[in-house]
């Protein structure tokens, strides 16, 4: 059985105290088809339209990273 997809806008809604950084791997896709891929953290400052696109993009992967060096949540996102 196929797995649903989620976005990452519901997923955040899930937990919204949960204040973890998060890590992103993000492919965007140009107007001309070609996907651009970017990292940042949830500490980093992107644009407000960064921001609305992340919401509707799909999950491809999401991990939590504890241990003694780091705490985040390791997300890689797509478009459609």
């Amino acid at each position: 059985m196929a797995k649903r997809r989620m976005r990452f806008g519901t997923w955040c809604r899930k937990d919204p105290e949960d204040e973890t950084m998060i890590v992103y791997t993000v492919h965007f896709k140009e107007w001309d088809g070609t996907i651009k891929t970017e990292y940042f953290t949830s500490d980093d400052i992107v644009s407000v339209s960064t921001i609305h696109r992340l919401r509707e993009m799909w999950i491809k992967t999401v991990e939590r990273v504890k241990n003694e060096f780091q705490d985040a949540w390791v997300v890689e996102l797509y478009e459609d």
